[in-house]
């Protein structure tokens, strides 16, 4: 039977919570969170430091573009590839640059510490998202900040100057605040303009940020439609939210209506319809054995979703973070394609400086390894999914129920927004458009997801909960190499 909301066990559940009220348990820091918060961060750090600002997915075009935003105007498609992309994750860099003329790279290594900042706020707002849920949850929010925190393409993610980082911050704040709007009995302001304006944000940082509205649009239909008492508030907290977000980003949008005659602009042609026959059928039933987990490397299994994303989760399948090449007459890197080129070149021997054939059987084990914990995220998910119908049948359904249905809802509209965008822009062959780091702001959700299930293990089958904690502790002792970066500058 689902449980109903007890205000009285949650004396703060309506006042706003402190900043670091995520690690506290019964009032005070939880050290075994603050250390796992740490480690997180400081990998992070370390990466940020160290990671060269010139690799990564489109580096020179994302770069291209923040020099170009220096100039104190709008990046055209002669400036960079990424014209299309919003602007909010290079201003920062781009004013100071433009102000003090700073060195491109340094730019550049600016916005990769800047991501640190990101990286300590979206850890933090996970956490604050558990605390809505139970604030005295210990397996809770361990479980979410540790499955956050075994997860490659986090890493990865954040140490590359693109919008991703933010629209992953921006994502996991408005779904804070669109949980604490939920579970509030009392209209109000306190919640629905913050939750605007990190919608608004998250849209002004990366497209994938505008694949949150449908989700927050249906979670609120259903809330209204089962109260019928509150569906005037309701409605006018939806309205006010989607207006300031509005009024945030639809600016850019409508700038590239104008400049182009499209708000989708993109940088390659897409298909004149949306159908399934754009993709062959590998795209969609391709598993990519045995390469999986003995060489998952691109072109191992061209543009076979499953497995590519998997590995780019898990690993680097496209060769930007730990498969690493360099030039040994040059001293410059070879990244991604022409890392194969040069090992394609008889005389490569003598000047080429790669780890491809060395780390390949390495990445295999760490997707092996990784099934086990991505069949606990999938158990959690699916538990979520069970949220839903728990959410719809209870006239006030519980706190836990209402957040694992808000993020089980963005999580739909997220992979299919994203599933539609690979069917419209196929990549026969290839498949480059199949990267993990593009629905980046979703594993936060994923996170909690998994913190519910470690939390509910704990009740019910503690020595299944055991088992669980030791398979994320092994897969990060297991899997640290693939979340430190091979392209050190320095």
């Amino acid at each position: 039977m689902a449980r109903s909301v007890d205000h009285s066990r949650h004396p703060n559940a309506s006042a706003p919570p402190q900043l670091m009220a995520g690690l506290c348990i019964g009032g005070r820091p939880y050290l075994p969170l603050v250390a796992l918060l740490l480690l997180l961060n400081g990998l992070v750090l370390i990466n940020a430091l160290l990671h060269d600002p010139r690799v990564g997915y489109d580096a020179g075009n994302h770069l291209r573009y923040l020099a170009a935003l220096a100039s104190g105007r709008l990046v055209t498609p002669e400036d960079s590839g990424e014209f299309f992309s919003p602007p909010l994750p290079y201003v920062f860099p781009a004013l100071v640059m433009g102000a003090t003329h700073l060195d491109l790279y340094w730019a550049a290594k600016l916005g990769q510490l800047l991501n640190v900042l990101l990286s300590i706020a979206t850890s933090l707002y996970v956490l604050r998202i558990c605390h809505l849920i139970n604030p005295e949850g210990r397996s809770l929010k361990l479980g979410a900040l540790g499955f956050l925190a075994i997860l490659p393409v986090y890493y990865k993610t954040f140490s590359y100057v693109r919008g991703e980082p933010y629209v992953t911050v921006f994502a996991t704040a408005a779904a804070y605040y669109a949980i604490r709007a939920l579970l509030q009995r009392t209209s109000g302001l306190r919640d629905v303009v913050p939750l605007g304006i990190a919608l608004g944000c998250a849209a002004l940082s990366r497209q994938w940020g505008i694949l949150l509205v449908p989700g927050l649009v249906v979670v609120w239909a259903l809330a209204a439609i089962k109260e019928t008492s509150r569906r005037h508030e309701l409605t006018k907290a939806l309205a006010i939210t989607l207006s300031v977000s509005f009024v945030i980003s639809a600016w850019f949008y409508l700038s590239l209506d104008h400049r182009y005659d499209s708000m989708t602009a993109f940088n390659r042609k897409g298909k004149p319809s949306f159908a399934l026959s754009n993709q062959g059928r590998s795209f969609y039933v391709g598993l990519g054995l045995p390469q999986l987990f003995t060489d998952p490397i691109r072109s191992a299994f061209p543009n076979q979703l499953l497995p590519i994303f998997y590995s780019e989760m898990w690993g680097d399948y496209w060769g930007y973070f730990v498969v690493f090449g360099r030039d040994n007459r040059s001293n410059e890197w070879l990244v991604g394609p022409q890392i194969d080129d040069a090992l394609a070149e008889p005389s490569s021997s003598h000047w080429l400086i790669t780890n491809r054939r060395d780390i390949a059987a390495y990445l295999g084990r760490v997707n092996a390894v990784s099934t086990l914990p991505t069949l606990l995220a999938v158990a959690a998910v699916l538990s979520a999914g069970v949220a839903v119908g728990r959410f719809l049948r209870t006239h006030r359904p519980d706190r836990e129920s209402s957040a694992q249905c808000l993020l089980f809802v963005l999580l739909c509209t997220s992979y299919a927004g994203y599933l539609w965008f690979l069917i419209m822009y196929p990549s026969p062959g290839k498949g480059d458009t199949i990267k993990a780091t593009y629905m980046l702001h979703t594993f936060p959700f994923v996170a909690v997801l998994v913190g519910c299930l470690f939390d509910r293990l704990g009740r019910i089958a503690p020595r299944l909960q055991i088992a669980a904690a030791a398979v994320l502790v092994v897969t990060f002792l297991h899997n640290l190499p693939a979340m430190l970066t091979r392209f050190t500058t320095g």
